[in-house]
């Protein structure tokens, strides 16, 4: 199912669930990963919305496969992208995406990841 293009005034579709839920993985000083479930990764899926339930800011990657996610470090080595505490965000999926890896240096906290259509 293709994602609905707004027409004129029209605004964007809120964000709506898959046929599942949420997942949820513990983040901390190591890098962690979750693979998303099979109905995750199809067309049905055009959207992953994460929830930050940290004390610091995460660091995410979204890839096809096993990898881990990196921190950024001032004057050095670029990082993966920041997810500040609290907040949420909803982002566009490419096809085949099927992990998502996040790294907090900071700290430890949680992440919630949901996946569906809309913003």
């Amino acid at each position: 199912m293709p994602f609905p293009t707004p027409v004129g005034n029209a605004q964007p579709l809120p964000f709506g669930l898959g046929s599942a839920q949420t997942l949820a993985f513990a983040v901390g000083s190591g890098s962690a990963s979750i693979t998303l479930p099979t109905e995750a990764i199809g067309a049905a899926a055009l959207r992953l919305r994460l929830v930050a339930a940290t004390s610091t800011d995460a660091y995410v990657r979204f890839t096809t496969g096993a990898s881990s996610a990196v921190a950024p470090t001032i004057g050095g080595a670029a990082g993966d992208l920041p997810i500040v505490p609290g907040v949420v965000e909803v982002f566009g999926k490419g096809g085949g995406v099927d992990t998502v890896s996040a790294i907090m240096p900071g700290g430890t906290g949680t992440l919630y990841v949901s996946w569906g259509v809309g913003l």
